[in-house]
């Protein structure tokens, strides 16, 4: 990789990546259409546990273990945001936003590596045009930041290759990053090193200090964390693997319900990328022609990449459209080196002028068109929805009724169970109920309560129980009610 004859204008292309990225993925964050989708409120739940217990070594869903499911480096991060911005969608989501705008810029260095700036311009941008980047950046996930510490350990294993022995380092501890994301998952990195390694002939590099230095660097930082956690508790760490174990064979042996078809996932590829899907297989056509030719063999580790990625997914009897989130840098990296290779040169630039001015009118849409996206950060953060205006009213009638009220939530199969949580059990047992009958008996008998409702759910419950209880707080289509009947209604917004 030579930039020096470029470097002006691969610097250019770099803040405009930069710029592009951050300004698409923070504004659609900012939308936060629906929070609650992927599990957002529930990983949010674990991490504001943490800052709740001060522990972080055990994670807790709600108030029980979350030992298993997933590592904590997402959850730890999660936690530092919201301490430092508040219960905010904005802080829930900041780490998946900063993932996706990084593994972006990866993603242009990569290409830089691979052929040339105007190759990870085009993979870059390629990776925003798939949209699915974008619009799962906007919820607290832990696939984004798999897919950007992949990305990082793929680039820094094409930069040892290309560059220095040296990066075989920090390919190991992005690699170790990314098994700290996601568990297993993380470990395929390293298989897509070993490939490349073995696949351009240079067995030696497996022995290199660096490349065993990277690895014992991918083992140390998840080791690390059940050492620690082996301290605390003898059988701490063993559990978390057990569980581990257990959650892994669950997707393979599948948990049971729909799940996508192995033709769906493949399909869904060419669905997600079919903007740019021509251009990476003409960029996999390539690639392969280069094999043969004995040129750039460094491209085919995009190939591997996918591979990698794709093959469990297909093999899994539990599959979700997410998991395939890590093959798109490599699928982007492929269109950039197609549509870099059917241009002629003299169309390169423009081809580069031209989708700058598409991300330039996306970006600016909504400021000139207010109506397309017409919700503000002030309107989504959760001090300016129901649930933070609710807490305010629990808290007041809390401190005038502070003797045993039981509070509930009813929720019968609703998707607001975790969000509910999230919003309110940093300070209050809560007690969910999924059958109106075990709710009819806790309201007509004698104890004090106070539920969270719907107001449909509550109008199903019948006049016998409407005589007995009382609203005392009311947000479009949520209520609070107790069956204290002097305790004093608040209305709306709580200042």
């Amino acid at each position: 990789m030579d930039l020096k004859p470029h470097r002006t204008r691969t610097i250019s292309l770099f803040i405009i990546v930069l710029t592009i990225s951050s300004l698409l993925i923070g504004m659609e964050a900012v939308r936060d259409d629906d929070f609650l989708h992927y599990e957002s409120a529930k990983y949010s739940t674990i991490s504001q546990n943490i800052l709740r217990s001060g522990d972080g070594l055990n994670l807790r869903d709600r108030r029980t273990p979350f030992e298993g499911d997933h590592p904590p480096l997402v959850f730890w991060v999660n936690a530092v945001f919201i301490d430092l911005l508040g219960e905010t969608v904005f802080a829930a989501v900041l780490f998946s936003v900063i993932c996706a705008v990084l593994t972006c810029a990866a993603v242009f260095i990569a290409g830089c590596i691979l052929e040339n700036d105007i190759v990870g311009f085009f993979a870059s941008t390629g990776l925003l045009l798939t949209r699915y980047v974008v619009r799962v950046a906007r919820f607290n996930t832990v696939d984004i930041p798999l897919m950007f510490f992949v990305t990082a350990s793929v680039l820094f294993l094409l930069l040892a290759l290309k560059r220095d022995k040296i990066f075989y380092i920090l390919f190991g501890i992005m690699s170790g990053l990314a098994v700290l994301t996601k568990g297993v998952a993380g470990i395929l990195p390293l298989g897509i090193g070993v490939l490349a390694v073995i696949y351009q002939g240079r067995i030696k590099d497996l022995f290199h200090p660096s490349f065993i230095l990277g690895i014992a660097g991918a083992v140390f930082i998840p080791a690390m964390w059940l050492y620690l956690k082996g301290i605390e508790c003898p059988l701490g760490a063993g559990a978390v693997i057990n569980r581990y174990f257990d959650f892994v064979s669950g997707h393979f042996n599948g948990y049971g319900g729909q799940v996508p078809s192995r033709m769906r996932i493949f399909t869904q590829v060419f669905e997600i990328c079919f903007i740019i899907a021509p251009g990476f297989i003409i960029g996999v056509s390539y690639v392969v022609r280069d094999q043969f030719r004995g040129i750039k063999k460094e491209g085919m580790v995009m190939v591997f990449w996918a591979i990698m990625f794709l093959a469990p997914v297909l093999a899994a009897a539990w599959r979700r459209g997410m998991y395939l989130l890590p093959i798109y840098p490599a699928l982007a990296l492929l269109f950039g080196i197609g549509l870099f290779r059917i241009l002629p040169e003299a169309r390169r630039i423009l081809a580069v002028s031209i989708m700058i001015a598409f991300f330039a009118g996306n970006i600016s849409a909504p400021f000139l068109f207010p109506h397309w996206e017409h919700k503000r950060l002030r309107d989504v953060i959760f001090k300016n929805t129901y649930y933070p205006g609710a807490r305010k009213a629990v808290e007041l009638i809390f401190k005038k009724y502070p003797a045993g009220i039981r509070f509930i939530a009813y929720l019968p199969g609703s998707a607001e169970k975790d969000e509910f949580v999230y919003m309110f059990s940093s300070q209050y047992k809560i007690d969910i109920l999924t059958r109106p009958d075990e709710l009819r008996e806790i309201l007509a008998g004698g104890g004090a309560v106070l539920v969270y409702i719907f107001k449909d759910e509550y109008s199903r419950l019948g006049p016998e129980i409407h005589k007995n209880s009382k609203i005392v707080y009311a947000y479009e289509d949520k209520l609070l009610v107790t069956n204290i009947m002097k305790m004093t209604p608040v209305f709306g917004k709580v200042d």
